[in-house]
């Protein structure tokens, strides 16, 4: 369920609406064609990522907050989960690389970023209220939850941002996806797919740092 911090507006309302049928709801499916299960595992997988980081959380309801439009996925959000995702990832294509190695998860976040998309879509968008509105917003940088520099995401489209923190044998490894839909969407539609692409990509990038 998603945590609230504050009462909600009428604006607010509207705003969860538009998010949970732009599959900020509970249950996105994660792509498991060619994916694979494993009861045996080569090395040790530990997580030791704050508690926070794995619930779910609508970020702001302000229109004139930073952090306004930014959802962050739990764990069980998507399906399969995606400490057992990356895990089972890794078995099936790095199983010898990894072999009797500890590999240590201190972050893995997801986020929804859809803050231009709801700005436009308010309500109070309207008439002489946008000129005040404009003139106090503000939007998450890269180095915020959920957020994107201009390189990152020129058209700031809705965008899954995913940030994964490993430890291996000393070695700290990060990294970060910035997946942006199309710009051209409407009110009620935002690529459902954001996600699941997103995290393709953030295989692939894991994957890559582990030679075969």
């Amino acid at each position: 369920m998603t945590h609230l911090k504050r009462p909600i507006s009428l604006s607010s309302t509207l705003l969860i609406a538009i998010m949970l049928m732009s599959g900020c709801a509970p249950g996105i499916g994660l792509k498991t064609e060619n994916h694979q299960k494993f009861n045996n595992y080569s090395f040790k997988l530990l997580d030791q990522r704050p508690a926070q980081e794995k619930e779910d959380e609508t970020l702001s309801f302000s229109i004139t907050n930073c952090a306004y439009g930014i959802y962050r996925i739990g764990d069980d959000d998507t399906t399969p989960e995606r400490i057992s995702y990356l895990k089972n990832t890794l078995q099936q294509h790095r199983a010898a690389a990894l072999k009797g190695h500890t590999i240590v998860i201190k972050k893995f976040t997801i986020h929804k970023n859809l803050q231009s998309h709801l700005r436009k879509a308010n309500p109070y968008q309207q008439g002489l209220i946008p000129g005040i509105i404009n003139s106090f917003q503000c939007f998450a940088k890269a180095n915020e939850p959920g957020g994107f520099s201009i390189k990152e995401n020129p058209s700031g489209s809705p965008a899954a941002i995913i940030e994964v923190t490993l430890q291996i044998s000393g070695r700290t490894k990060h990294y970060r996806i910035v997946h942006a839909g199309s710009i051209d969407v409407g009110l009620w539609s935002v690529n459902d797919n954001l996600v699941p692409e997103a995290m393709e990509k953030t295989m692939a990038a894991i994957l890559k740092s582990f030679r075969a």
